[in-house]
């Protein structure tokens, strides 16, 4: 599906007063539609291509949150109970959507129901963003003609694992703030402390310097003759396994294997 980049003039229900703006849509009809949604009246809309537009809707990784993801699916619930067809939801979904990245995925789960395909065939357009278990549940939901009961069966497992998540994150904040003070006062030990050790040691004949002293010092002599590979690589690393866990399935097959 093709996003194009439009300008738009549109007046404030509220007050009247004229705005001017810049959006992405599938087509103009989707802008008017997303403008209304906003409690603004379209008076003109044109396409406009803009390279930079387009650089910006490069996207790595996941884009949709769990939290987001929850959202999403309750206001999909929502609207399936109030008897709203599937691609009349979509839309609607779409359009209200703020989130520039998150307006895209969605107008893409659009376009694919209105091309005929079933919401878990358009789910799994994005497997980043959608799970293997919504896709598979949505699946049986749409096959067994009770999808309102499948997705409401899928919030209420989301909501389950988000609270456990945030439940252990919250636990283990303060264990990880302490590591991380102690690795701190560790470092500055190494880096600031120990040195005056060896000028100490030095002015005095024959004393020899305790092995694990020796190591620290050490330690640290490393840490500062590698300080910008480390600040650099460290965070280079970081950035770069969790694109892999995202991008590629093998590698988390390998990690799961692994670990």
């Amino acid at each position: 599906m093709k996003i194009f980049d439009y300008k738009y003039r549109a007046k404030q229900l509220k007050d009247g007063k004229i705005i001017r703006g810049t959006t992405e849509a599938p087509s103009k009809a989707m802008v008017e539609r997303f403008l209304m949604e906003q409690s603004l009246k379209p008076i003109e809309i044109y396409q406009q291509k803009s390279f930079l537009q387009s650089l910006s809707r490069i996207s790595f990784g996941k884009v949709i949150t769990e939290r987001d993801l929850i959202f999403y699916l309750k206001q999909l619930s929502s609207l399936l109970h109030a008897s709203v067809k599937l691609n009349e939801a979509s839309e609607i979904l779409a359009t209200q959507q703020t989130n520039k990245a998150i307006r895209r995925i969605l107008y893409g789960i659009y376009y694919e129901i209105n091309s005929g395909q079933t919401l878990a065939e358009a789910y799994a357009e994005y497997p980043l963003d959608f799970p293997n278990i919504l896709i598979s549940m949505v699946g049986v939901g749409e096959q067994t003609g009770d999808l309102k009961g499948a997705v409401k069966n899928i919030i209420k497992y989301f909501e389950n694992q988000y609270r456990l998540k945030s439940s252990i994150k919250s636990t283990m904040m303060m264990p990880l703030i302490y590591i991380g003070v102690g690795f701190g006062v560790a470092i500055f030990l190494m880096l600031a402390v120990m040195p005056s050790f060896v000028d100490m040691f030095d002015s005095v004949d024959g004393a020899e310097m305790p092995a694990l002293t020796r190591f620290f010092i050490d330690t640290g002599d490393l840490i500062t003759n590698n300080l910008l590979f480390i600040l650099v690589g460290t965070p280079t690393f970081i950035i770069l396994w969790k694109a892999a866990k995202k991008r590629f399935e093998k590698f988390r097959t390998f990690l799961s294997y692994s670990w």
